[in-house]
């Protein structure tokens, strides 16, 4: 199961992480099956998910599909839809294939 982790950590943090991750690299060990999304800080946090992103979260966990079919079960237009997954999309939350937007892992975890 793969797992994303979304969480408030300084750049030193960061890179400390990056690190490990090298290491086990290095020694040819397994890599975890999860990854973590960091914010320097909490308002940046907030800035992505807002309330309208994390309800196409769950629209998206619900039924991945085209960006107008999510934007239609949100009663919402295509072109607010697209952009709000072309921000979640560069947070590394979800991607953009030919069937449609799908949630890059299978749970998501909040440390904050």
């Amino acid at each position: 199961m793969k797992t994303v982790i979304i969480n408030i950590a300084s750049e030193d943090e960061f890179f400390r992480q990056g690190k490990q991750i090298a290491q086990l690299a290095d020694q040819q060990k397994e890599l975890p099956v999860e990854y973590t999304v960091s914010f320097e800080y909490p308002a940046d946090l907030l800035r992505l998910l807002t309330p309208a992103r994390l309800a196409l979260l769950s629209a998206i966990t619900e039924h991945p599909g085209s960006i107008t079919s999510i934007a239609e079960r949100l009663g919402n237009v295509p072109d607010v839809v697209k952009r709000d997954v072309a921000e979640l999309e560069k947070a590394g939350l979800v991607t953009v294939e030919p069937q449609g937007v799908r949630l890059t892992a299978e749970k998501f975890k909040l440390e904050a």
